[in-house]
């Protein structure tokens, strides 16, 4: 029997400058990255086989950490600002790579496995530039600000036909007045080749700047969305088929500047795109046709946008949408279905006292639970359902002024399959990269521990070496062994509070011996 993984408690504080101090704070690990101005995270969890690692960009540098002990594993520094989300994946050779792109206007692919160092395919670097030229009083004609965005063949459908994995990468015109937008789609394993397609290559449509875009495996699409200048009257997301390069629709959704949102039917939502315009309006529109279904403004605060990404719950929670507007409230809108009018607005949060919420609020799983970095220097814990702010992790607080840190998107990932890892970014002076577990916890009762197998000394069950926490498992610890082999009870009896043994696993106990499960 396991336990759900639904809450957490962390505590902590900080000493007096100007030296760095943290005190009973729940961080497994820390790495400090001080001076930077921005900032954005991808994680890659790993299983029993595979390391884990955490890809970190900061400023013009993308760094590497392990997911599991947070030790430094590399950096690469490009031409210019990265300001998009990195894209970690395993191509069609085996290798995990990570694509980057810059407002240098080129695209970047780095070789985990070679010290993470740019790729190379044949001797050839696997840097790709996609500036074109400036205008006549336009020093700079490209950069890339948008994420790029990888289609693995492995997981597409069958109506996908170009026979490899591609990554699709959209610009941002230097300057203001164009509307010459392009989005080019190259082959991942050789990104130095021409491109299978460009779309707007010969500029048919009026298109601006482009912020973000998302990929649909079920459709073979990708949309991007666009920012223009108030007031103007120009399509603003784009559906494009990534075999072709060719257009499916385009709308007008106002000025589109945060990452949209896909829902998940596989998880209980709804087939809605879900994008937020700098007006504040979150609209749900069907992704075959670009139709809106519903839209609801969130907020009148004159001045207020939404530039955060978009999140979504799962389980019970999978039809509500999370959204951060920049007076520093959170909304919660349930889609209620394709009707005008079903986006309800569920709950909002606003501090007080002049504290902002400063990052979207994540949801951790089905649990029912989302989290937040407010300016105050804390991360809050949220109930999904009525909007409570239920626990509160300092972690600048008393330490530095309101408003001083930045932070970036909390990232929450699932970790060997059971225990939920957060990962939190902060910028400035005392810019840092932290890890939290969110542990299972029960008021007025002791955490239970998460103890995962990993057999990495022998198979004994009673070496500590062997395990995640580098202890033995005893009445208070819920025991998971998912890789393939297994341990093996042989010197003393074993006890743990829960056991479970995954598929393709083994737990062997030798005759004498015995091990109780309390739970």
């Amino acid at each position: 029997m396991t336990r759900q993984l639904i809450c957490f408690v962390l505590i902590g504080g900080f000493a007096s400058l100007p030296t760095l101090v943290q005190s009973q704070v729940n961080y497994e690990w820390q790495q400090p990255e001080p001076n930077v101005s921005s900032g954005e995270v991808a994680v890659y969890p790993g299983n029993c086989f595979e390391n884990g690692f955490i890809v970190d960009v900061r400023g013009s540098t993308a760094y590497l950490y392990s997911a599991f002990t947070g030790a430094f594993q590399g950096s690469y520094s490009t031409g210019g600002e990265i300001e998009s989300k990195p894209v970690i994946v395993k191509l069609k050779d085996g290798k995990w790579y990570v694509f980057i792109t810059s407002s240098d206007g080129k695209l970047y692919k780095i070789d985990i496995a070679a010290a993470f160092t740019i790729a190379k395919t044949g001797g050839i670097s696997q840097i790709v530039s996609i500036r074109r030229a400036g205008d006549s009083g336009c020093l700079i004609k490209d950069e890339i600000t948008a994420s790029p965005v990888v289609q693995l063949e492995s997981e597409s459908n069958s109506s996908y036909t170009l026979g490899k994995d591609i990554v699709l990468v959209a610009t941002h015109h230097g300057c203001s007045s164009s509307t010459t937008n392009l989005v080019y789609a190259f082959d991942a394993a050789d990104v130095y080749q021409p491109p299978v397609w460009v779309f707007n290559q010969f500029g048919d449509y009026a298109v601006d700047y482009f912020t973000n875009c998302i990929l649909d495996i079920k459709r073979n699409a990708i949309f991007c969305c666009t920012n223009i200048n108030a007031g103007h009257f120009q399509n603003t997301i784009w559906s494009l088929n990534t075999v072709t390069g060719n257009l499916n629709w385009a709308g007008n959704f106002s000025s589109v500047h945060s990452r949209p949102l896909l829902g998940n039917s596989v998880t209980g939502g709804l087939d809605h795109l879900y994008v937020a315009n700098t007006l504040t309006d979150l609209y749900a529109i069907n992704p075959d046709s670009g139709i809106e279904d519903w839209h609801l403004k969130l907020t009148s605060t004159v001045g207020s946008l939404i530039d955060k990404p978009l999140k979504i719950g799962q389980g019970e929670f999978a039809q509500e949408i999370m959204a951060t507007t920049s007076e520093g409230k959170i909304y919660a809108v349930y889609d209620g279905g394709t009707n005008p009018g079903d986006g309800e607005g569920l709950w909002q949060y606003a501090a007080g006292g002049g504290i902002k919420v400063k990052t979207t609020c994540t949801p951790m799983g089905a649990s029912g639970k989302c989290y937040a970095d407010l300016d105050d220097g804390t991360i809050r814990q949220f109930d999904m359902a009525t909007g409570a702010n239920d626990a509160t992790e300092f972690v600048y607080s008393g330490y530095l002024p309101p408003g001083s840190v930045n932070f970036g998107d909390l990232e929450i990932y699932n970790q060997g399959g059971y225990e939920y890892k957060m990962v939190q970014t902060a910028w400035g002076l005392f810019g840092n990269i932290w890890q939290y577990n969110i542990p299972s916890f029960a008021h007025n009762n002791p955490p239970i521990l998460v103890n995962i197998w990993q057999g990495t000394i022998d198979s004994t069950w009673e070496n500590p070496g062997n395990w995640s926490k580098n202890q033995v498992p005893d009445s208070t610890t819920d025991v998971l062994i998912t890789c393939q082999g297994g341990a093996f009870v042989s010197t003393v009896n074993a006890v743990c509070h829960s056991l479970d043994l995954r598929n393709g696993a083994t737990l062997i106990i030798k005759p004498g011996f015995k091990l109780a499960v309390i739970h």
